[in-house]
């Protein structure tokens, strides 16, 4: 047998496989759930990611879900404390939309942001002073033929 055949069919598993994604919590998220199925699963793995346990809603200290137009933002207030590490989220459905951003402002400064060209922006954060930050998310793409995009956006203390 010819070495591309058998290539070929090692690859064959692989290219027979259903489509889906890797989430950051290392479990298969399925992109053509319909949105709110895909968020809720994204938001136990990103608990799952957080803190060991897809169930622990008492790490979860903000929590909100909406649909955002390509080009268009809005902003969420959370309270954070001096010196906790959070893990901060904002997932977009891959069925409706093509990219988010995501940044953390303190007094109007940006202090942490997520520019990648993904549905998934994320990063963690350690404030050094206790206050009320604000989580702006701008829905940078939606796929065409879509309005609008669902997303969730998710803070969970990790410690």
């Amino acid at each position: 047998m010819k070495l591309t055949h058998l290539a070929t069919l090692a690859l064959l598993p692989v290219l027979s496989a259903p489509v889906f994604a890797e989430s950051d919590a290392g479990t298969l998220s399925n992109p053509n759930l319909p949105p709110a199925q895909f968020l809720a699963q994204e938001r136990k793995g990103n608990l799952n990611m957080s803190t060991g346990n897809p169930n622990n809603r008492a790490a979860e200290v903000f929590y909100r879900t909406g649909a955002l137009g390509t080009g268009k933002s809005t902003t969420h207030s959370v309270s954070l404390r001096e010196g906790g590490v959070y893990a901060i989220y904002t997932d977009c459905a891959p069925s409706s939309c093509e990219n988010v951003d995501m940044e953390l402002l303190h007094n109007g400064r940006v202090v942490r942001e997520d520019h990648m060209d993904d549905t998934y922006p994320l990063f963690k954060f350690s404030p050094s002073s206790s206050g009320t930050y604000t989580i702006r998310v701008k829905m940078a793409q939606c796929k065409p033929g879509h309005a609008s995009c669902a997303y969730h956006t998710q803070v969970i203390k990790e410690n």
